[in-house]
């Protein structure tokens, strides 16, 4: 394949390739592009559901079944969960042919016997890829004499693109070379496999090239089900602070623009997760990609550029916290009792009604200078000039109504949909809010860093990683208030992290409007008083609007958690007109 041939596809979605020193090949805009814009979506070569996900979504097309009906597991190997007859004759024609064995033989497979679980999948990716590009070969004549519209990916520019790929093969040490001729070995032993022409070395060659360009296939709620190898789509670099994003529409991959991309600009997605720190990420991406980042968050001395300075060293279960979080599983115990008690007892004692009182935009509200920030504190001032004016200096279509004084009630919502924040402008806030991005992450950074420290520094992602394990816990015994409390906190703790219009903060502004709707319901049966369920009225108007704005530039408005924000922001109009 040549650089024309890429870039005469590419150019179709308005993409264009071109090598660079520092990074080799690079995708860049050749024409502006909207934040929300679908840039160019993906087709996999290869793609593997993970264990733990094989009997919930579809082992074809990796999407969940629908309410009521359930996944239909394949007669003979009972190993493979299938939507209906449609995805199995189409697994069944590209590889589960040759790969379905009667229960019994699965069962006595010496060579995945002896595997762990991450060389188990990579044997079954390598095995997958290795038929595929088997299977198109034979048939490599008819696929490059048949005519395929520039627009589309066709097969054989995903072949061509795999081919092209680096494996890094002379950069691997010799533990790692030598794990790879083994799993090709393996491969090569099986009867489909034996025959097919493929060498050892090509399989070894193939498995470095997907090693180092996999991606992790997640669902609606961005937990991980599965792994795939997009050739296309691995030509996009990494950045920790990325203008772009991958979504899934079951294996089919899209990379969506989250911030607007001008013509000239280098589109960059996350390779790894930018909630770890600096040195996590930089071993991560050495590591598992050949790399040292020198993106704008890891070497810029802009506002960037020490984020990293501000959040501090990770703790030691910072992944398991971050899964617990956004994937609700079984609660992990990396934090000490000690820290887990100091934070669960600022929580406790953390007066909401009196925080929003003292921090509402109308009376400059700021912490006692002499004291260290406590969560609270440090969560009310940040979210004076954070939410949602992180978000209205990045969009200035961001309505705001022309009654956000509001010294009373809410303003009446319109009959259908929310479509206006309540808070005041940046310019009439108290304290003033900055009128950029840059210069708001700024302000706020230098001003939280002014004060004394104690034994729990907010800003950190050590404090961080134990209040998403306290979250998780408030939510699973129903806590609502607690809840609240502690997602208002991790969202600034995102608002570092993450870019304002990143799927991650959709995910968790939702989140936290449903948490915040619950703490109404209790309130109300727990006859708590108007002044608290008003201020919660308030928070679930805000967390709806900031849910609504995110996920519709992030994700789109045909996911699942759009239809919930929908229903949500349905339920809380209808009980605010049955108020009135």
């Amino acid at each position: 394949m040549t650089l024309a041939a890429l870039n005469d596809y590419l150019s179709c979605h308005g993409l264009l390739v071109q090598s660079t020193n520092a990074k080799g090949r690079s995708v860049f805009a050749n024409r502006s592009h909207k934040r929300g814009n679908v840039l160019i979506t993906s087709q996999p070569l290869g793609t593997v559901v993970s264990p733990s996900s094989r009997h919930e979504i579809c082992n074809y097309c990796f999407h969940k079944p629908q309410p009521l009906c359930t996944l239909q597991q394949c007669s003979q190997c009972k190993s493979a969960y299938f939507c209906d007859m449609t995805c199995f004759k189409n697994a069944w024609l590209t590889y589960h042919q040759y790969v379905c064995q009667p229960t019994a033989a699965t069962l006595t497979d010496h060579h995945r016997n002896d595997l762990d679980e991450s060389d188990a999948l990579d044997l079954e990716m390598l095995e997958r890829v290795a038929l595929n590009c088997w299977r198109y070969n034979k048939r490599l004549g008819n696929i490059r004499s048949g005519t395929t519209a520039k627009a589309e990916e066709g097969v054989q520019l995903t072949l061509d693109t795999f081919y092209s790929l680096v494996g890094h093969q002379h950069d691997d040490n010799g533990q790692r070379h030598r794990r790879r001729q083994a799993l090709a070995q393996h491969a090569l032993s099986r009867s489909y496999l034996t025959n097919s022409g493929l060498t050892e070395d090509q399989l070894t060659d193939y498995l470095g090239k997907f090693q180092y360009n996999n991606f992790d296939i997640h669902d609606d709620h961005l937990y991980k089900v599965g792994k795939g190898n997009y050739p296309v789509a691995s030509l996009f670099n990494h950045s920790c602070r990325p203008n772009a994003v991958v979504l899934f529409d079951g294996f089919l991959l899209s990379i969506m623009a989250i911030e607007p991309i001008a013509a000239g600009q280098e589109i960059t997605i996350a390779y790894v997760d930018p909630a770890h720190d600096r040195q996590h990420r930089q071993s991560l991406l050495l590591n598992k990609y050949a790399f040292t980042c020198q993106c704008v968050r890891c070497v810029d001395t802009t506002i960037y550029g020490r984020i990293d300075g501000l959040l501090g060293d990770e703790a030691m279960d910072q992944d398991n916290a971050l899964a617990l979080l956004r994937h609700a599983t079984p609660p992990m115990t990396g934090s000490s009792s000690t820290t887990r008690a100091a934070i669960l007892q600022q929580v406790n004692d953390w007066d909401l009604l009196e925080m929003c009182r003292r921090y509402d935009r109308r009376h400059h509200g700021a912490p006692d200078p002499t004291g260290p920030l406590t969560l609270a504190s440090y969560t009310h001032f940040a979210i004076q000039f954070f939410a949602p004016y992180l978000w209205s200096a990045c969009n200035p279509a961001i309505s705001f109504s022309s009654a956000s004084s509001f010294p009373g009630a809410l303003p009446s919502p319109p009959s259908r949909a929310l479509s206006y924040f309540d808070d005041p402008l940046p310019d009439s806030a108290k304290p003033m809010v900055p009128t950029t991005y840059d210069a708001i992450l700024n302000h706020v950074m230098q001003a939280v860093q002014a004060y004394p420290t104690s034994d729990i520094i907010p800003w950190r992602l050590d404090t961080l990683t134990t209040a998403a394990q306290l979250l998780h816990d408030a939510m699973k015994h129903g806590q609502w208030r607690n809840a609240v409390k502690l997602g208002m906190y991790v969202l600034i703790q995102y608002c570092w992290i993450y870019p304002p219009y990143h799927p991650i903060l959709a995910q968790h502004l939702l989140l936290l409007a449903k948490c915040s709707w619950n703490s109404i319901i209790k309130s109300e049966l727990l006859g708590d008083g108007k002044a608290l369920e008003m201020a919660y009225e308030r928070g679930v108007r805000r967390w709806i609007m900031l849910s609504k704005e995110t996920l519709a530039h992030a994700v789109g408005k045909h996911s699942e958690q759009w239809r919930e924000m929908v229903e949500l922001e349905w339920i809380f109009l209808r009980e605010q007109k049955l108020k009135e």
